[in-house]
Parts: structure tokens; C-alpha cells; sequence
């Protein structure tokens, strides 16, 4: 089995751009971890721990990814990457 998998077979590691955001560039979804990965048009990167990936969902499909992130996302616990 490849690292991209899950048991179910399916990718492991979702991924989107945010072609419409002024504030954020690109974020990463672990399906197994549950870890969230979003980064900034200005570089800065904040891992969140705990996220279901019905948030997920809902956060790649928002109006406004910045008011969906402000108030949902930053909830969760986290760490700065960089």
C-alpha cells in the first residue's frame, strides 16, 4: 500500500488551492491523522490537530474560505510551521 492510500483505498492526503482567497494560498488534509495543514499568501503555516473531515468538507466548499477558517478552524488546537 502507497503512502497516499488509506485502508480504503482512497487518497490519504486531500488537497486544495484557493484560487478566490486574499488570505489563504493552499491547504492540506490528513485522513488518518485528522491533521490540517493551511497556508498563507504570505507564507506562514499553522498545522491543526483534531479536525474531522466533514470541516474539511465544508471549509474547501465555503463562500469564504477567511470567515469559515476565523470562525471554525482557528478553534482547534494548533502549531506554527513556519
Amino acid at each position: 500500500m502507497s503512502n497516499n492510500s488509506t485502508f480504503l483505498g482512497t487518497d490519504r492526503i486531500l488537497r486544495h488551492i484557493f484560487k478566490d482567497s486574499k488570505l489563504i494560498a493552499y491547504a492540506s488534509y490528513d485522513t488518518l491523522s485528522f491533521s490540517l495543514l493551511v497556508i498563507f499568501h504570505n507564507g506562514t503555516q499553522y498545522e491543526y490537530s483534531g479536525v474531522d473531515q466533514a470541516i474539511w468538507n465544508e471549509f474547501i466548499s465555503a463562500t469564504s474560505s477567511g470567515t469559515y477558517f476565523t470562525s471554525v478552524i482557528k478553534k482547534f488546537k494548533y502549531q506554527r510551521l513556519k
